[in-house]
């Protein structure tokens, strides 16, 4: 039996938001958290090969804040280690609890942030 999300934990109108903003944007930063583990590692690379799907030819880099604790063979292809290659149109965060978490540069700060 095939699930369904659920409204109330996600909305439709939140999801479709989430993916129009993912489609208009050019730039885009992933981050993860310190000390970046295999579920980080991972879910940045995935949605690194969704993103290179979409029409639009998007520039995509991953910031680690910093070195991977495991010696890992896939990783995103465009990573760096606490800095960027861009001022992004949109920042997406994986496998975190908290911002705090991330390594965020001036360039990626932003007072109207919604987490």
């Amino acid at each position: 039996m095939a699930q369904h999300l659920d409204e109330t934990n996600y909305p439709k109108a939140a999801l479709t938001q989430a993916w129009e903003l993912i489609q208009n944007a050019q730039k885009i930063t992933l981050l993860t958290h310190y000390r970046p583990d295999g579920d980080g590692i991972s879910a940045c690379a995935a949605f690194e090969a969704v993103l290179a799907k979409l029409p639009g030819g998007k520039q995509v880099e991953t910031i680690y804040p910093t070195e991977t604790e495991y010696d890992l063979t896939r990783h995103p292809k465009n990573r760096s280690i606490a800095s960027h290659n861009f001022k992004p149109d949109l920042v997406v965060a994986f496998d975190t609890a908290n911002k705090d978490h991330l390594h965020c540069t001036p360039l990626l700060q932003r007072k109207n942030t919604k987490t």
